[in-house]
């Protein structure tokens, strides 16, 4: 079921080879976009499952009817980036990564499910490494619909985003990404990361109380360090009320000057934020 429909009025099927295509699968929905050259929004487009989907090794049929049945899909573009967003990530210091070992940087912290391929990525600008798992079937599904793609989680392209974007920002900022039933959280000090980490959370108190737990662990005020928010979250909801409550400075996330949006993009860009960050920052010369 379509949830949210974008189309830029001179977006046609001819554009489409010199074209980005970005995808991103969750477990609550499906979202991508389609930008130009001049990183305009030209589409955005937003797939909510017909049914709840508890285990991702249960979205292959879901996604696999969605990346058949939308036309737009179909098409041939320039780039096709596709990010998988799951709990099943870590940081490891690139100083102490081993290839051959990436497997065991997860086995403390989630339990191994059968068919998962783990992946490593680079995350240069914090000297690290992303290490997760995604379920093989989903994976050889979306490589075998869209066969010229490139998979990553979408935390690689967060990290990426707020290092590029923070180069000249100063001060500690608290970032907050929220899907179903799921907080990331990544603790800046100007581009310098502090900490990154993705809970499931039941309730709302839960929600603030991993937030709060930030706050004390590093020995922040509530009145001094602010939090962008990002994803499925409205102003209104018992969640913002709630870090209204306990945090002074709390927004909405921007994505600025990393693509050129119009109409209800503009008010509703914080929600596709993690899509946003799929593509690459470009680098100033």
């Amino acid at each position: 079921m379509i949830a949210f429909d974008f189309i830029d009025e001179h977006f046609s099927k001819a554009q489409a080879p010199q074209c980005e295509l970005s995808i991103l699968i969750g477990m609550d929905s499906l979202c991508y976009l389609v930008s130009n050259y001049d990183r305009k929004v030209l589409l955005l487009r937003r797939y909510e499952y017909q049914s709840v989907v508890s285990d991702f090794s249960k979205l292959v049929g879901p996604v696999q009817e969605i990346l058949a049945s939308d036309r737009q899909l179909q098409l041939s573009y320039r780039q096709t980036r596709i990010g998988v967003l799951n709990q099943k990530s870590t940081l490891v210091p690139d100083r102490l990564f081993n290839e051959r070992k990436k497997a065991a940087y997860l086995q403390n912290m989630f339990a191994a499910e059968n068919n998962e391929t783990v992946f490593a990525s680079p995350i240069d600008g914090f000297h690290s490494v992303l290490v997760y798992s995604l379920p093989g079937e989903l994976i050889k599904m979306v490589q075998h619909a869209l066969p010229s793609s490139q998979i990553m989680h979408a935390a690689s392209g967060q990290l990426n985003f707020l290092y590029r974007n923070n180069e000249n920002v100063s001060g500690k900022q608290l970032f907050l990404n929220v899907r179903q039933n799921l907080l990331q959280l990544i603790l800046m000090d100007g581009n310098k990361l502090l900490i990154y980490n993705t809970f499931e959370y039941k309730s709302s108190r839960d929600f603030v109380y991993y937030v709060l737990l930030i706050y004390d662990q590093f020995d922040l005020g509530t009145d001094e360090v602010p939090i962008q928010v990002s994803g499925y979250i409205l102003e209104n909801s018992e969640i913002f009320q709630l870090l209204y409550r306990y945090v002074k400075d709390v927004k909405k996330a921007n994505p600025g000057k990393h693509f050129q949006l119009a109409g209800t993009l503009k008010s509703q860009a914080h929600m596709y934020m993690d899509l946003f960050c799929l593509s690459p920052v470009p680098v100033q010369s």
